[in-house]
């Protein structure tokens, strides 16, 4: 079981602006700040202010942009019902869904009061941290909610580059197959170091730094919901070797393999266990 309240205030650096995933729901709620950017799986948004987008687990994204608050709610599975889990998805599909100010204006309240219960050393105030988040819940599904308009893939500055949409949609779509740079530039038609700079650009981060990070976020996932062994997990996600898998993993999430499934199966926090280590 895993939950966790998170306020960034008015902040001019940008947040989490390499590409990561986890293995839980991130309800991402931007109060203010425009033109902030989202990469999710294969795309690049350009979000308006006062939204909700929701980061299903094990899904690859990074945020980018300008001055912004946002206040998060993220969420195990295991805390959600049926109908939650449902409603979630079906929001993750649109990607980012408008907040009138009406109801904005009753939301926020709202969300500061988990913030707060999060916080507080007050084990008896705590234990309403959830019943809130359910309520809160609730009164989402109430809305009727569409995709906000003017979420575009297109950025009039520049920053998003279709030829690097397309290599990543390739590299989710053959991360279990042998992948290099070589292979990459013959596809694209580049040379490596222009390939490789256009990508550090836009991602921020290396090539084969996304891939690696793909393959661990797909082990996670695996791990979890299957009973796959370790060498049936490195080579259905596209790794050498099963002990380069192992060293990988453990660098880049702090555990192993087989530690990181019995550790969050068995409902420990999951703090520990969220891969955002910093791009190479």
């Amino acid at each position: 079981m895993f939950l966790q309240i998170v306020e960034l205030k008015p902040h001019n650096a940008s947040y989490m602006p390499n590409p990561h995933s986890h293995d839980y729901y991130e309800l991402y709620f931007q109060l203010a700040g425009c033109d902030r950017q989202l990469f999710i799986q294969d795309k690049m948004y350009l979000l308006p202010d006062q939204v909700l987008c929701v980061i299903p687990p094990f899904c690859m994204h990074k945020m980018d942009g300008k001055t912004y608050r946002r206040i998060n709610i993220n969420i195990s599975k295991d805390l959600l019902s049926t109908e939650e889990i449902a409603f979630l998805d079906d929001c993750a599909k649109k990607i980012a869904l408008k907040l009138d100010d009406k109801f904005l204006a009753f939301l926020e309240p709202l969300l500061l009061e988990s913030t707060e219960l999060y916080n507080s050393n007050d084990l008896n105030s705590k234990r309403y941290e959830l019943p809130l988040i359910k309520t809160i819940f609730r009164f989402l599904q109430k809305q009727n909610f569409e995709s906000v308009n003017s979420v575009s893939t297109t950025n009039e500055k520049g920053t998003t580059d279709p030829l690097i949409l397309k290599l990543i949609l390739f590299i989710n779509e053959n991360y279990q197959s042998p992948i290099d740079l070589q292979m990459l530039c013959n596809k694209f038609f580049l040379s490596k170091a222009t390939l490789c700079a256009r990508f550090k650009k836009m991602m921020k981060c290396s090539i084969m730094d996304y891939l690696l990070r793909l393959r661990l976020s797909k082990a996670r996932e695996l791990l979890l919901s299957h009973n796959y062994s370790i060498e049936e997990i490195s080579y259905l996600c596209g790794f050498s070797s099963s002990n380069y898998f192992r060293s990988s993993f453990k660098r880049a999430i702090g555990v192993s393999p087989l530690h990181y499934r019995k550790d969050i199966r068995g409902e420990k926090r999951r703090q520990a266990f969220n891969f955002h280590a910093d791009c190479g």
